[in-house]
């Protein structure tokens, strides 16, 4: 079985509802589709993002689109963390089919992955979204990526969820997780709840510029206060 097969196997094995974005390899060679929105993930209206020379870790990285995407921006070194060890086999081959340096994976739980290290940015790209939020773990994975990340995060978040009809929950159970300030009108704000989270310690930039509370999720980028 050569890598491509191999590829195709682990794939078929994950299956295409966990594949977020599209896997290419040998230049237009599609092997999957991939169900995330595009813009769902990083968007930068304005060119700000800086990856140039920088040390970067990916949390969630699924097979390593984002990972590659700063390495070739200029990052210098990348590690991708996924708990599916099959998707991180799968970023594996994707590394050597597209011949790609300095970028790493680890099959690694994101709220319980200790010791490997802190980085120049921290990445989380469309990975919280309403199961994580009406369960509270939302805020385990923040503190992580606030806990490896060292001058700069980078996440994506829609604005507002409807408590009811998104979360499938009720503002009492809301509330054993989150402060009664972001559930108002029968919505959670996220992006409110994430940014007063972290502004003692951070600075917070929307970079993807105005767009539905509800619809596409926000580029949210933090930078360390001085």
């Amino acid at each position: 079985m050569n890598k491509i097969e191999e590829l195709e196997e682990i794939l078929k094995s994950v299956g295409p509802q966990n594949i977020w974005h599209p896997v290419v390899v040998n230049g237009n060679k599609l092997l999957a589709n991939g169900i995330g929105d595009p813009l769902d993930g990083i968007r930068d209206r304005d060119g700000i993002l800086d990856f140039q020379g920088k040390t970067v870790v990916d949390l969630g990285c699924n097979f390593g689109h984002y990972c590659f995407f700063v390495r070739n921006a200029g990052a210098s070194n990348v590690l991708g963390i996924d708990m599916d060890e099959r998707i991180i086999r799968g970023c594996e081959i994707l590394k050597a089919l597209h011949d790609v340096d300095r970028v790493n994976f680890r099959p690694l739980d994101i709220t319980k992955a200790n010791g490997v290290g802190k980085f120049d940015i921290g990445m989380m790209i469309d990975i919280i979204g309403r199961d994580k939020i009406r369960t509270g773990a939302a805020k385990d994975f923040l503190d992580s990526l606030e806990r490896m990340s060292q001058k700069e995060m980078l996440l994506t978040l829609r604005p507002r969820y409807h408590i009811e009809k998104k979360l499938a929950t009720d503002v009492q159970r809301l509330r054993k997780n989150y402060p009664i300030d972001y559930i108002r009108n029968s919505y959670f704000y996220m992006v409110d709840y994430v940014g007063d989270r972290f502004k003692a310690a951070w600075e917070m930039h929307i970079l993807s510029g105005p767009n539905n509370p509800e619809g596409t999720k926000q580029t949210l980028h933090f930078i360390k206060r001085k």
